[in-house]
């Protein structure tokens, strides 16, 4: 789904690399020399062009540069994986002289006719000694031939002709400076960044970028020339460090810019951002934010952060040791926000002076509850507070068997007091999630607020029946403990009887022996994995992977290189694991690339997270709404089915099992005496199906089986589309992991997407909270924040009137057309646009549903967002043949993508609302659901 704010993305599906080589008065036939897919959705083309570059480098005099190093590289606005942009580098002749030749990626928006020529576009720079660095317009390249585009523009170039570009170089602008805290200390190894900036938590390549040449600041009618690939220039030309006195000079600067700047001293101090312009102040602009180096020497001032010491105490004054202690302000606080209490009681931060939250959280196992208080830092150099954890209780629940009294592990509990809306997991903490079930003993301990509560079983025990579900109300007193027992039928078990089973007996044995262990599994394991889409004959694989035997592990790399002509490149992660709850995070790349600030995906047994710190995001939903895969053991190691439709064949040391009908084919190949799986392929007709090869088993020292080595493809059509590629370098089995495996901790400037309040009666929003420091644990974070995952007021609600389409304009791929009649109707609307690359992917499967509902009352109708034009939708609808009416929304008064869309609160699309016959609304989601619910309508 795109949100409005990437509405100009275009994203390629095909590009084709030409060559074309260009003199200086014209140029020759493009010729394709190869054409490849990119892997990234349909409706945008686009082809790569080599582009030959001609142009000389002069001073202001007109005078040859001699000796500047040249560089060129491609600046799409389009984006393809087969395409990554880099500068091609030269140097100038004694005449100035430089050639270079360049890839240029030209590109046509999918909402464009095929007839429009592709597009694209370069820039070329330079750096010379004695001379400030500089670069030429952006020059743009048109995929066609002059004549084709009725003489073309001057200043662009084509297939078959270019001119010569005139690279200038001026005297150097030089910025220089002192950075100093508020003491008046000088501030060493403070970072300077103009032109290209990248503001902490940084990324490798993220940033933004403002660099403009303009002879007159804030004039709009003297053109200016940006510099899009100045992040492709040498580092120490844009970039500086202070030296131990706190000064920094950037001494290769282009006079007459303006450059975006950033001053970071450190995560202590805080940033600044401003813009510099590299000449003397102007008259008589507005020039706010802005400073000149023509003004001397810049002073930069930070504010140093003032020690902070916080004394946690008990009710009874003793201090508590292993305290933590977060603090949340007004602006994200990245170090010195985070504490854990000494033996003393002290938890030491370093802030800035202003008013905080702080959340005071007790250690693990402590009858504390956590606690939120103010705290204000004043101007003098320590700040010293002290606050009392309240008292908590604790609560031990019992699970046993009602036969015989044995106690029952594994089995989960819920909780509910009076001011809770609906029953929440029960944790062995308040200050995480930590929702394990009963242990080996049958017991499960819960430390809770004081006060009444009533404890429940889990909605859905596995093999287990209650004799009741829910306590008697126990009063929870401060340091005291309760105790509830819970008694239960079993029903059911993972261990099938020998005498169910068509497998030999010792090999059934062990295949039940390694499901147990399976599900009882808890522990941590690391893995390599690749796993990426690919178009491979099934019979490549099998060829290479059939033959090796099961104790042998294949050079999957070699192979990897003769099935794609690709290296293979693992991504490393870590799976934490305890048979119900899972957690996978991937690994740092860098050294300065350390959890919290990873992605990581995790099930906690009652929500589950997802988090993405490249956009500094963290997602929180409730099982029932939870879709995000969470790698766990599982997914590392395939199990031989216990039992089979027939009998199978023992051969030597392997048991072969080979079925198959007119549907569907099945072939497995195991280990006759352990069940170890080392081949299964299904294949049903038409041509989907999974093959799974795993090799080199290893044995942890609980009995537990591992490959070494495990391969999964899927298949569609027949070929293989999808490979799953997995090495397990390490796995360790414990009996209890910590209190906090599970807890979904983000650090300050995350943005808290929590879908708690989301309700089905209705298209709802999450709520959304941008967090100013850290939090332990996201999932409990919201839970004791009702304000945060509070119930979400919609704009509509299902089996409400739905609003009524609010078109500008009506058409067909034929043309102009009347407002279409839903009078009595069944309406199925989708909220698209010609630049959404996932809106165009659908309009095949808009097709296939309206031609399906055609002689059903369903209308079908695309409503495309506000702003376009009548004749540029119609060539688009003609061009992809839409067999459906389409309308222009209106606009909206605040924007977005209209005012239909406004009143149905789509923010995102593609979406697809259903409207009744009688008006009322339905539905609103994705298309394939949208879909059966019309098909439901129509068939009742």
């Amino acid at each position: 789904m795109l949100s409005a704010r990437v509405a100009g993305v275009v994203v390629l599906a095909t590009t084709c690399l030409a060559t074309v080589s260009h003199a200086a008065e014209g140029g020759r036939e493009a010729k394709v020399v190869r054409n490849v897919e990119t892997a990234i959705g349909r409706g945008g083309f686009g082809e790569i062009y080599r582009v030959h570059v001609v142009g000389v480098a002069v001073d202001q005099q007109g005078n040859p540069v001699a000796g500047a190093r040249v560089f060129a590289i491609d600046t799409p606005d389009v984006g393809s994986v087969d395409h990554d942009p880099k500068p091609i580098e030269t140097t100038s002749g004694d005449d100035g002289h430089f050639e270079l030749e360049l890839e240029v990626l030209a590109g046509r928006d999918p909402s464009a006719p095929e007839t429009r020529p592709t597009e694209g576009e370069f820039c070329v720079y330079g750096v010379a000694d004695g001379f400030g660095f500089t670069w030429t317009p952006e020059i743009k390249f048109i995929g066609q031939r002059v004549e084709e585009a009725n003489g073309g523009e001057q200043h662009h170039y084509y297939i078959d002709r270019s001119f010569p570009l005139t690279l200038e170089f001026s005297p150097p602008a030089v910025f220089e400076g002192l950075i100093t805290d508020d003491r008046g200390e000088p501030l060493a190894n403070a970072l300077v960044q103009v032109g290209f900036i990248q503001e902490p938590p940084r990324r490798e390549g993220r940033g933004t970028w403002r660099c403009s040449y303009s002879t007159d600041l804030g004039n709009r009618n003297v053109p200016s020339v940006g510099f899009a690939a100045i992040r492709f220039l040498p580092a120490d030309l844009r970039e500086a460090r202070t030296d131990e006195q706190g000064r920094f000079s950037l001494p290769h600067l282009r006079e007459s810019t303006d450059y975006l700047t950033l001053i970071d001293p450190g995560p202590r101090f805080g940033t600044k951002t401003f813009t510099m312009y590299t000449a003397g102040r102007p008259e008589a602009r507005d020039v706010r934010n802005t400073i000149f180096s023509g003004d001397g020497m810049y002073i930069g001032v930070f504010q140093r952060p003032r020690d902070v010491e916080i004394h946690v105490a008990q009710g009874t004054g003793q201090p508590v040791e292993g305290a933590r202690v977060l603090a949340h302000g007004r602006q994200s606080i990245f170090v010195g926000a985070d504490a854990v209490t000494d033996q003393s009681g002290v938890a030491r931060l370093q802030l800035h002076p202003d008013e905080y939250r702080l959340i005071l959280e007790p250690p693990p196992g402590a009858l504390l509850s956590p606690t939120e208080v103010s705290l204000t830092v004043s101007e003098e150099p320590t700040t010293e507070q002290q606050y009392r954890l309240p008292e908590a209780s604790k609560v031990l629940v019992r699970a046993v068997d009602v036969e015989d009294g044995s106690p029952v592990a594994g089995v989960h509990f819920r909780y509910q007091t009076e001011s809770m809306q609906e029953p929440h997991y029960l944790s062995s903490q308040q200050a995480v999630c930590d929702y394990r079930g009963t242990n080996a003993e049958g017991e499960f301990e819960a430390i809770l607020p004081v006060g009444e509560v009533r404890i429940l079983t889990e909605a859905n025990p596995r093999f287990l029946t209650p004799q009741t579900t829910e306590s008697e109300p126990l009063t929870l007193v401060a340091g005291e403990t309760s105790e509830v027992e819970f008694r239960f039928e079993r029903t059911g078990s993972l261990a099938i009887p020998v005498e169910q089973t068509n497998l030999p007996e010792k090999m059934a044995m062990e295949i039940t022996k390694q499901r147990q262990l399976l599900s009882q599994a808890t522990g941590v394991a690391v893995a390599r994995q690749n796993l990426g889409s690919c178009d491979l004959p099934l019979g490549t694989l099998r060829e290479s992977l059939d033959a090796v035997a099961v104790e042998t592990v294949p050079d999957i790399r070699a192979l990897y290189k003769k099935w794609t002509g690709n290296e293979l490149r693992f991504a490393e992660k870590r799976v934490t694991f305890d048979g119900i709850r899972c957690k996978s995070e991937r690994l740092p790349q860098a050294k300065n690339d350390d959890p919290p600030g990873n992605d990581y995906t995790l099930y906690n047994g009652s929500e589950g997270a997802y988090h993405d710190a490249s956009n500094r995001q963290l997602t929180v939903q409730p099982r029932t709404q939870f879709h995000f895969h969470v790698d766990s053991l599982r997914d590392f190691v395939t199990i031989m089915p216990a039992r089979l439709p027939q009998e199978g064949e023992v051969v030597g040391n392997e048991f072969l099992f080979l079925t198959g009908n007119d549907r569907e084919s099945v072939e497995i190949v195991a280990d006759a005496t352990s069940g170890f799986l080392h081949r299964l392929c299904t294949t049903r007709s038409g041509g989907s199906g999974q093959c799974i090869w795993q090799f080199g088993a290893k044995e942890c020292e609980n009995g537990f089986r591992l490959p070494e080595l495990r391969i999964e493809a899927r298949l569609r059509e027949g070929k293989v589309y999808l490979l799953d590629i997995s090495e397990v370098t390490s796995v360790d089995f414990v009996d209890q992991l910590p209190a906090d495996a599970f807890a979904a901790a983000a650090p300050a400037d995350t943005l808290i997407v929590d879908y708690h309040g989301v309700t089905g009666d209705g298209p709802g929003r999450p709520a959304t909270s941008r967090l100013t420091g850290p939090v332990s644990d996201a999932c409990s974070y919201v839970l004791r924040h009702p304000s945060l995952s509070r119930s979400i007021e919609s704009k509509l609600r299902y089996g409400e009137p739905a609003p009524a389409i609010a078109a500008a304009e009506w058409l067909t791929a034929a043309g102009p057309a009347n407002a279409i009649d839903t009078d009595g109707k069944i309406v199925m609307l989708e909220f698209w646009a010609t630049w959404c690359g996932p809106c165009v992917a659908q309009i095949e499967e808009m097709n296939e549903v309206a031609d399906e509902f055609a002689d059903e009352p369903v209308v079908v109708v695309g409503l495309h967002t506000a702003g376009s034009e009548v004749k540029d939708l119609v060539e688009f609808a003609k061009g992809r043949g839409i067999n459906y009416p389409l309308a222009i929304d209106k606009p909206a008064a605040d924007g977005g993508f209209g005012a239909t869309a406004a009143a149905y609160g789509v923010r995102g699309i593609p979406q697809t609302a259903v409207i009744d016959h009688d008006g009322t609304l339905v539905y609103l989601g994705s298309l394939p659901e949208a879909v059966e619910r019309v098909r439901e309508m129509v068939k009742d």
